[in-house]
């Protein structure tokens, strides 16, 4: 009988002592480690070297789904993906992975996952599974675009693909060959240029501040004159943003157009 060494991967310090303890309690398995995302568990995955991950799904940055593409290498790994939404997640990827657990995970239904994991491991899977998961995430993307439309950008950001909401967007700037998309929770750098991106982005739902800045008008806190024609912008996420000298009468133009609207709502 294989022993197990499973690693959990959460960003929820209460979900990863959770499962760990339900773990403790289970004579198969011989290790068992967590990590706290997915930066985490790479740093982790090679060191402690698991058969069998139990992953979260939606993490920030690098989520479950992608990170379980750099766990599963040339030793056997079932993945068991845990997850809060029974949606698509489960339905795009149950295939994919040795088994899946909704939250909160119960003990039985954990073993269960454990023991249809051992039985892949025993029949040495793990390829086969990686290609099923490769799949599984296209057609995931494909979902995710055609239910979207054109409200998500994917952007390549630390080795894997990352998804961004476009109405999460604050503000975005250049920074040489790369650009900086700014949302209240993070930022993101990705290489490319603000021309392009700015034709990806809804023409009446930003305005260019300066060549190199793009900012929500529905993100704009207020705006100040520091003195010879000096203008900052000040978002509702607290960014401070120069105005260019050139971009103040495309500016004034906004406020202009929002007076009047303020005007004949009210």
């Amino acid at each position: 009988m294989t022993p197990l060494r499973v690693l959990v991967v959460d960003d929820e310090p209460v979900a990863t002592r959770r499962l760990s303890a339900l773990l403790g309690a289970f004579s198969e398995v011989r290790d068992c480690a967590s990590a706290l995302g997915a930066r985490d568990a790479l740093a982790l995955a090679d060191a402690f070297r698991p058969n069998v991950v139990l992953l979260d799904i939606e993490m920030p940055g690098l989520n479950g789904l992608e990170l379980a593409q750099h766990l599963i290498r040339e030793d056997p790994v079932a993945i068991i993906f845990v997850t809060a939404f029974s949606q698509y997640a489960v339905e795009a990827f149950g295939l994919a992975a040795a088994d899946y657990l909704l939250k909160p995970v119960d003990a039985a239904r954990l073993r269960a996952a454990l023991s249809r994991a051992r039985e892949r491991l025993e029949a040495r899977t793990a390829a086969a599974d990686l290609q099923a998961l490769h799949a599984a995430l296209a057609a995931l993307r494909a979902r995710e675009a055609e239910r979207d439309g054109a409200n998500a950008l994917w952007i390549a950001e630390g080795g894997a693909r990352q998804r961004v909401v476009i109405d999460a967007i604050v503000w975005v700037e250049a920074e040489r060959d790369y650009i900086r998309l700014h949302t209240r929770q993070r930022s993101h750098l990705v290489r490319g240029s603000i021309t392009d991106l700015a034709r990806k982005l809804p023409q009446e739902e930003f305005v260019r501040v300066r060549r190199s800045a793009l900012v929500r008008v529905a993100c704009i806190e207020r705006i100040e004159c520091r003195g010879d024609r000096r203008y900052l912008i000040i978002t509702s996420s607290g960014a401070t943003i120069r105005v260019g000298r050139s971009h103040i009468a495309t500016l004034r133009q906004l406020l202009a157009r929002a007076v009047s609207a303020a005007r004949a709502s009210g």
